[in-house]
């Protein structure tokens, strides 16, 4: 006769068999991906618009006529400078204040001096252009006071020399109240009031006539 058959087994270890042989391997924990360390191409990088290349462009190219424009100041100062010695040179020798040789080794100097700024100024500018091109004025200033400074120096060789014209200072109608300022050193008393004379019955400069009260004092 035929056995009868036995009841599946319902014990926790046969339980815990057949869930392993239903789940198989236990699945991998998913990879994190670790920082490399490294930029994305092109990352951080700033892109300057084409406005802003156009307009340093155009700020580069007004600071190239700007020191255009200053060397032909300077050039313009030392031609006046040097017809102004030899006016005065030639003064002094029509009137026998100085012989003719005499004369010339003076203007001789006072233009090497001039020239020597000159160079020296031009120097200067163009550094200062280089350091900061927002200078503009400043290298406009050293233009004018390296021309003043030769101007002054033909006014003393003049008023030593008893020649020219009366008045202490060459061009003074053309002068800014800065540039008489700069003027006044080495004046006499005498010339000082000349000068304040002059300046109350045409420009009357507050400025100008207190810088020469202030000389006086």
């Amino acid at each position: 006769m035929p056995q009868p058959k036995s009841p599946k087994s319902s014990s926790p270890a046969g339980k815990t068999a057949a869930a392993k042989a239903k789940t198989g391997k236990p699945k991998a924990a998913p990879k994190t991906t670790k920082p490399t360390g490294k930029k994305r191409s092109g990352a951080g990088k700033s892109v300057v618009p084409a406005a802003t290349v156009e307009a340093q462009a155009a700020r580069d190219e007004a600071l190239r006529l700007h020191l255009a424009e200053l060397r032909e100041l300077l050039a313009g100062g030392v031609m006046l400078t040097a017809q102004r010695v030899q006016e005065t040179m030639d003064d002094a020798v029509r009137r026998g204040k100085m012989t003719r040789r005499d004369a010339e080794e003076v203007a001789r100097g006072l233009m090497d001096t001039g020239r020597r700024q000159s160079f020296d100024l031009l120097a200067e500018i163009e550094q200062l252009l280089e350091r900061s091109k927002s200078d503009l004025g400043s290298a406009s200033n050293l233009v004018r006071e390296g021309t003043d400074r030769v101007l002054r120096e033909v006014d003393r060789v003049r008023r030593t020399a008893g020649v020219g014209s009366p008045f202490p200072i060459l061009g003074y109608d053309a002068l800014s109240a800065a540039q008489v300022g700069g003027r006044l050193e080495g004046l006499s008393p005498a010339e000082l009031r000349r000068v304040r004379e002059y300046e109350e019955t045409h420009a009357a400069r507050k400025t100008v006539l207190a810088r020469i009260e202030k000389a006086l004092a």
